[in-house]
């Protein structure tokens, strides 16, 4: 892969060309007022560990900042220990769970709830 990484919004209508591009991962926020969410994150398993969630999500935090988003929001099972550090080491404070929120194998699973106050960079 190459390591120069380029960000992008995207449309729905170049959907297919982005996609020819190899694709490493990505990532979904919706800010409604000033509060942002975090839908969801991505990175496929054979890019992980070099950094890219990291770099991913601080164009996303920069994005929901763009928008007016003064406050971001996320949701995680408690077992995603990965994403649990990742988000810790942007700034992300647990705030709440919702209990045996997610089936699981075995029973459910709890939902780790983090917030994190965003800023102009």
């Amino acid at each position: 892969m190459n390591d120069a990484v380029t960000f992008r919004r995207m449309t729905e209508a170049d959907l297919d060309a982005v996609l020819k591009i190899e694709y490493v991962g990505h990532g979904v926020i919706n800010v409604i007022i000033d509060e942002a969410h975090l839908l969801n994150i991505t990175v496929k398993p054979e890019s992980q560990g070099r950094g890219l969630g990291l770099v991913l999500l601080e164009q996303l935090m920069k994005r929901a900042y763009e928008m007016n988003g003064r406050e971001c929001f996320l949701e995680l099972r408690d077992s995603n220990r990965s994403a649990y550090r990742l988000y810790e080491r942007y700034g992300f404070n647990e705030i709440g769970r919702r209990r045996d929120y997610y089936p699981a194998v075995g029973g459910r699973e709890d939902a780790i709830v983090m917030a994190c106050t965003l800023f102009e960079e």
